[in-house]
């Protein structure tokens, strides 16, 4: 359950960034030439949202992923151990 809980929370979050980017990728391809040489420099500048948890690094889609891993790393890990 917790598990599924983080996979969607992160997931939600990746997809929040691959939209905000196709959505700026559109945009700047969208800029007509008759827009002042500020504005287009202003949309060039955009970055896509980065949501960040603390001090950790923003969040991709494949975040989920790599959360799962390491989980199902260290569960394996302990049931060796503790075997």
């Amino acid at each position: 359950m917790c598990m599924a809980m983080v996979n969607m929370m992160f997931g939600l979050c990746g997809v929040v960034h691959d939209t905000s980017h196709k959505c700026l990728d559109e945009i700047r391809h969208n800029v007509s030439l008759n827009m002042s040489g500020k504005f287009r420099k202003v949309i060039r500048s955009l970055p896509p949202i980065n949501i960040q948890f603390g001090n950790a690094s923003f969040l991709e889609k494949i975040t989920p992923v790599n959360y799962h891993e390491f989980a199902t790393q260290r569960t394996v890990d302990f049931l060796l151990l503790s075997g």
